[in-house]
């Protein structure tokens, strides 16, 4: 049946005038998408008989089924090649009529995902056939948007090449290693000049592996936001100046312990002048702790907004606990305009190291070093006046004192409203065993009334039971909190009904808007059993504040409630 003769009746009922337009089925048919894509992998072949009801639902089945492709061999199915050698030819050439049907549907991909070698292959003749016989030189692939790249074998590169236009936003290139072999080197160098020429549009560029070639022509895309990396080491970092990326994302392979990275506390004053004016306002850096310290070193930008420090936890608690301090401490005192600060230790699988490559200080020096580090943090800390959003966590401190030394250094911040705070200690070798000093449920009332602005907060609190007994002043409602997080230091399987009791009453009187105490904890598998313990004592607030709003209510319409006494 020609698709003409599903047209919708001139008479047409509202309903067959809704599926009649093409822009609100559209609409529909992608909500279908996102109910079906959670359930089967065979989604598009239960919305291709849909194309069929009219041109409407052709239109819009086609833009869906198409948006999002993984491989290419249906496109060059319909420009109808022979085999030959296991590779595709056009000994007949491509007729107009096959690239007009081609352009149908290459038209319709938004979501390209090149994860090679591509499971068809074209010679090289047929690459420069194609290349050249069309009448109009256009991408093959115009209207798409993301493109991911995982090989670049020569098919796969002729057609991430024709995916490049105006259209295009983002760019992963995962393929690594290109030093090792000419032709990936190539690639990766054709790419990122097509890029520069064509990518009217970009925003975002990720490239696995950095070279000079690549990062020329990759500075040279005015319209790019956002910019992700793979380096091979910290020297690499030289050739990332003069780029005008407002983002950027930088990961470093973990060091491999060849190497001791010393301190040297004395140099600090030359590191945090060592400053470079640029145009990126937000850094992220993964990496382990020594090469986040020799990062840092090296000039940093200096007009930051937010800062991400992901510290791989391959080495030793030593290294990562008494460079970190540093690190941040030169971060900090080169931006002090900072308004989203992010640290946080995450762990990695890594050879052990071993004590002869480690830098491992005498005790002395280990006091001496963990101190004068501590030092330099709280100052530049405490300076960070416009700063809203601040996370440390599973950080390790030289400092069993560290959770009470940082909140004196947020006295100050009186914007701040997203605090995640839950260090570690960091405990020297061969010292007694030290246990960090945490803040009990009484440091709440004071916190509330010192930070009235915070909306969320993520703290380690002592949970004993002498807490409970302690009463509060009442704060008089002025809180905003409304996500509160609370981790006790050690496992505490569940409270008591006396306790949960108390609980809810206190906080509910400490932070009236309070929304949730789990909500964080059961989005992370690890953290579940924490929202467990605090869904009853979630419960009894928002009991207690359903009780007061309608209390609150009867007594505002107390004169418009009939009087029941009198009848």
């Amino acid at each position: 049946m020609a698709l003409e003769e599903l047209e919708v009746p001139r008479k047409a009922t509202p309903s067959q005038q809704v599926f009649a337009n093409a822009e609100l089925f559209s609409q529909i048919l992608g909500n279908a998408v996102i109910y079906t894509q959670a359930r089967t992998l065979k989604w598009k072949s239960q919305l291709v008989p849909l194309a069929l009801v009219n041109r409407s639902f052709f239109h819009a089945t086609v833009d869906v089924v198409w948006a999002s492709m993984d491989f290419v061999a249906p496109f060059f199915a319909i420009l109808q090649p022979s085999k030959k050698d296991n590779m595709l030819v056009f000994p007949n050439g491509i007729e107009p009529a096959q690239w007009e049907r081609f352009r149908l549907y290459s038209s319709r991909v938004k979501w390209l995902i090149l994860n090679g070698p591509s499971a068809v292959t074209l010679d090289a003749a047929s690459i420069l056939y194609m290349s050249t016989c069309r009448d109009e030189l256009a991408p093959l692939f115009p209207k798409v948007r993301q493109l991911q790249i995982s090989s670049m074998d020569q098919t796969t590169l002729f057609v991430a090449l024709n995916c490049i236009g105006p259209c295009l936003a983002s760019v992963t290139i995962s393929v690594l290693k290109p030093a090792l072999n000419p032709i990936l080197k190539e690639g990766y160098s054709a790419i990122t000049a097509c890029l520069s020429r064509r990518a009217k549009s970009l925003d975002m560029v990720s490239l696995a592996v950095v070279d000079a070639d690549a990062i020329s022509n990759i500075s040279r895309i005015p319209s790019l936001r956002l910019l992700k990396l793979n380096l091979d080491n910290v020297a690499s970092w030289n050739l990332l100046e003069g780029l005008t990326v407002q983002h950027l994302e930088v990961t470093l392979p973990v060091m491999q312990f060849s190497t001791i990275v010393n301190i040297d506390e004395n140099s600090m004053t030359n590191y945090l002048n060592s400053k470079t004016s640029s145009t990126v306002r937000s850094l992220k850096v993964s990496a382990d702790a020594r090469s986040q310290y020799r990062l840092a070193m090296r000039a940093g930008p200096q007009y930051l907004n937010g800062l991400t420090l992901d510290i791989l936890s391959a080495d030793s608690n030593t290294d990562t606990g008494l460079h970190t301090p540093f690190t941040l401490a030169m971060h900090i005192g080169r931006n002090s305009n900072l308004t989203s600060l992010y640290i946080a230790t995450r762990p990695t699988a890594s050879t052990t190291p071993t004590a002869g490559n480690l830098f491992v200080p005498k005790p002395e020096e280990f006091d001496r070093i963990g101190n004068r580090g501590i030092q330099l943090f709280l100052k530049y800390l405490g300076s960070l006046h416009n700063i809203t959003s601040l996370y440390i966590k599973h950080v390790a401190f030289p400092s069993p004192d560290i959770y009470f030394q940082i909140f004196d250094s947020l006295k100050e911040m009186r914007q701040l409203t997203t605090l995640h705070l839950h260090p570690s200690l960091l405990v020297k070798a061969g010292a007694p065993q030290e246990y960090p000093r945490y803040p009990d449920l009484a440091f709440l009332e004071s916190f509330a009334i010192g930070h009235p602005q915070l909306v969320e907060l993520l703290i380690v609190l002592s949970l004993e039971g002498s807490s409970y007994s302690r009463s509060f002043t009442p704060t008089k409602r002025k809180s905003l909190l409304k996500n509160l997080y609370i981790v006790p230091p050690s496992y505490t399987p569940q409270f008591s009904l006396d306790n949960l009791l108390w609980l809810s009453k206190h906080l509910d009187e400490l932070f009236p808007r309070l929304e949730t105490l789990t909500r964080a904890f059961m989005q992370n598998p690890h953290d579940v059993n924490l929202g467990h313990l605090w869904k009853p004592v979630e419960q009894l607030v928002r009991s207690r504040q359903e009780l007061r709003a309608r209390v609150i209510w009867e007594l505002g319409n107390r004169e418009q409630m009939p009087n029941l006494m009198a009848t």
